[in-house]
């Protein structure tokens, strides 16, 4: 099962993709619902900002490993972002 990132915009009780979907007719999907700041699209609705982004960033590369294949867990990014 195929997992991707859509943005839509929601008119007259439809949602409507912005970009051109490649799935076969009647296809069934789901669809997980997080609205986006008008004024920038891009932009997560959760009231982070680049600041908040730079900072989680770093705290996830003073938990990096030397071995790409090694797993950082939730726990140790978090407790780095606590300080």
């Amino acid at each position: 099962m195929a997992t991707r990132t859509v943005n839509a915009r929601f008119t007259n009780g439809v949602l409507a993709p912005l970009e051109p979907l490649d799935l076969p007719e009647g296809v069934l999907v789901e669809l997980n619902i997080q609205t986006l700041d008008a004024s920038n699209p891009d932009a997560p609705a959760d009231g982070r900002d680049e600041e908040e982004d730079a900072g989680l960033l770093q705290a996830m590369l003073e938990v990096s490993i030397d071995d790409p294949n090694d797993f950082v867990s939730e726990a140790e990014v978090m407790a780095t972002l606590r300080g």
